[in-house]
């Protein structure tokens, strides 16, 4: 009845309000957003039409209508496709509607809640994306969010210049110690030309995270990606948050951008391919504090495999120098993986989430990297010995995986393989020089962790390469034969 009597008088177009009349005011609609708060009631509502009837409250910017599409599309995103609801969020933006005149707390709740509805509905939907990028108010919400976005860093400039004219004022204020305000003001300068750190300014970070959520999902779209290539200022604020560990979130949400432009990296833009590579070696020997509250639903391991995603793309253009960063920071990265599934397991789950994902993402780039000379030294005994420790542990007849991480393990596990075939064959004073022996593989005893006891052994190598090589899928079986061959002759 309530939705019937909303719609009855939409139709009659009687909610065409004044700018000082409040939309709330007809009971109704008041009424209507009451309803919605409540989730048995909203899926009521949903069933007979009623979110799109909440989406027309919405396009007027009230709160409530917004949150309760927000609540009642969390499952589905794709019921804002449903009559063009998703217009009707994008119309927020419209200068039209001039959210200017809310009070700011309230303008940046709105603003807050809808990017989070488009990002959701264009984060894995062609469909939502494509219809999102072809709507009217699309490039509003664009620039909205580039203008939040860019708003991080302070600007140098004006920075420098209050400095200069608080430092002037000083000097007139006690012309006695003007020699002495010289000599700090040449000292300060000097300190400023001598570090890269970018003042920020984050006053509002869920509307700055809702914004990256928005625009890391429209990445795929040609116009929204050039946006943000050509925007140096946001490039600027995303290395900068990146680098800054004061907000993790705002962290994962920066990478997360940044590793989805990765493929469109060029030298000749504001992102470049070494800049992306700097960037991304700093995330990846970064050790985010995950927040208990407000977690946008990501962990530690999840952040990482971002890192190494976009490392994997540029890798091959990156110069020397960042190539052997990124990979001495993966092998160190890996040998604290695969301790902390197994010689250290945490009580916490969520400290392994994710872990196999990254495992698989971190043996990859090792398989990348292999034979280019730069990273050659780090192809050492340390290394072998964390990847055959890793055959060891997954095969080990008493190790349990998470259902859902087995397969990223078993790639894994895989890739060990390979690499430890590449690498003992080779001349022996390579690897000699690298510390690799025969002996300490064949006797290789790796302790793993057993809940409430006392570590106990893995299986031995030698025993595990046997199991592989009679019951592995071929590329793991054919890697196993071949270093027990090595093994057997030496």
């Amino acid at each position: 009845m309530v939705i019937s009597r909303f719609l009855e008088r939409a139709k009659l177009k009687q909610y065409e309000i004044e700018d000082v009349e409040n939309i709330m005011d007809a009971p109704d609609v008041a009424l209507l957003c009451a309803i919605a708060q409540h989730d048995i009631a909203l899926q009521a509502l949903r069933s007979v039409g009623g979110l799109h009837a909440i989406a027309m409250v919405a396009s007027e910017g009230e709160i409530t209508a917004v949150l309760a599409l927000q609540k009642g599309c969390k499952d589905d995103p794709s019921l804002l496709l449903e009559a063009d609801t998703y217009a009707s969020i994008l119309s927020l933006f419209s200068p039209e509607k001039n959210l200017l005149h809310y009070e700011e707390s309230l303008r940046f709740e709105v603003e807050t809640a809808a990017f989070d509805l488009l990002s959701k509905l264009c984060m894995n939907s062609a469909k939502g994306r494509l219809a999102v990028a072809a709507a009217h108010d699309f490039q509003n919400s664009l620039n909205r969010a580039l203008e939040i976005i860019s708003e991080v860093c302070i600007d140098e400039v004006d920075e420098a210049e209050e400095k200069d004219e608080e430092a002037e004022e000083k000097d007139d204020k006690q012309v006695e110690s003007g020699d002495d305000a010289e000599d700090e003001r040449r000292k300060q300068t000097m300190k400023s030309d001598s570090t890269e750190l970018v003042s920020t300014r984050v006053e509002y970070p869920k509307l700055l995270g809702a914004s990256y959520s928005f625009l890391s999902a429209m990445t795929p779209v040609r116009g929204a990606r050039v946006s943000l290539l050509e925007n140096g200022k946001f490039v600027k604020a995303s290395s900068t948050l990146i680098m800054d560990d004061s907000n993790s979130d705002l962290q994962f949400a920066a990478l997360r951008a940044i590793v989805k432009l990765a493929p469109y990296s060029n030298n000749d833009g504001s992102l470049s391919a070494n800049s992306m590579g700097s960037l991304l070696h700093s995330a990846l020997s970064a050790e985010p504090s995950i927040s208990e509250i407000g977690n946008i639903g990501w962990n530690r391991n999840l952040y990482h495999v971002q890192a190494v995603e976009g490392a994997l793309v540029v890798f091959d253009s990156l110069s020397e120098s960042n190539q052997e960063n990124i990979f001495k920071e993966v092998t160190s990265r890996y040998i604290k993986l695969l301790k902390s599934h197994s010689i250290a397991r945490s009580s916490k789950a969520n400290e392994r989430e994710n872990g196999g994902e990254l495992a698989f993402h971190l043996t990859t780039l090792m398989m990348v990297a292999r034979g280019k000379e730069c990273v050659a030294k780090y192809f050492d005994s340390n290394l072998v010995s964390a990847l055959s420790n890793t055959v060891q542990w997954r095969y080990d007849p008493k190790t349990t995986i998470d259902q859902a991480s087995i397969a990223y393990w078993d790639a894994t596990t895989t890739q060990c393989l390979q690499i430890l075939s590449q690498i003992l064959y080779k001349e022996d004073s390579i690897l000699a020089n690298a510390g690799i022996r025969v002996k300490n593989l064949k006797n290789s005893v790796f302790m793993v962790a057993r809940p409430g006891k006392a570590p106990r052994k893995a299986i031995d190598f030698p025993s595990a390469l046997k199991l592989i090589s009679q019951n592995g899928e071929a590329a793991a079986k054919i890697s196993a034969q071949r270093i027990l061959s090595y093994i057997n002759n030496n």
